[in-house]
């Protein structure tokens, strides 16, 4: 009787074996056609976008466009041509600028490009000019880090840089450029 060679089958089918392995790695995928993005980004166009506390509207604001990040934790809106921003319900600063980058969790905002915020308190008549401008919702400051123009109950000051309290009306100003 004749004995089976047991070590040469097994080395053939371990030979074989592997190169089915790498013909599937090698040509794994080739077909197969992409799926759609995992992170999705939403453009809309010329709309109304708003942030709300539980209590109401934190801010409001009509854009050309918005462009929306992928959690949603984010949105830039271009060309804002009318926004507000709300305390105790009632809309308090106005807002026009090039571009408007929401926080949607915390409802901060950063604005660039030409920046004009009207204080309409009904006490004042506060207008401000930056080519930046932030925003911090939970203690509403305003925080102006470029050059800036402000008007404020019949006089003008430009000055490097300014921080403007909404609640309470008290203005730190950087150094004063120029008194009209």
């Amino acid at each position: 009787m004749n004995r089976v060679p047991w070590r040469r089958i097994v080395l053939i089918a371990l030979v074989l074996f592997g190169l089915w392995v790498t013909w599937g790695i090698v040509h794994a995928g080739g077909d197969v056609p992409a799926g759609p993005s995992a992170n999705p980004v939403t453009e809309l166009g010329n709309g109304h976008a708003e942030g709300r506390r539980i209590n109401g509207p934190a801010w409001t604001m009509d854009y050309s466009e918005i462009v929306e990040a992928p959690d949603g934790s984010t949105a830039t809106l271009s060309h804002v041509r009318h926004g507000e921003i709300f305390r105790n319900g009632k809309p308090y600063v106005s807002v026009v600028a090039d571009t408007i980058v929401v926080n949607t969790i915390s409802n901060d905002f950063s604005a660039s490009g030409h920046v004009l915020l009207i204080e309409n308190d009904g006490l004042h008549k506060r207008r401000f000019r930056s080519e930046q401008a932030i925003y911090n919702g939970a203690v509403q400051l305003l925080t102006l880090p470029t050059a800036a123009h402000i008007e404020s109950d019949g006089m003008a000051v430009d000055v490097e840089h300014a921080t403007v309290n909404l609640k309470t009306g008290a203005m730190n100003l950087g150094r004063i450029n120029g008194i009209t």
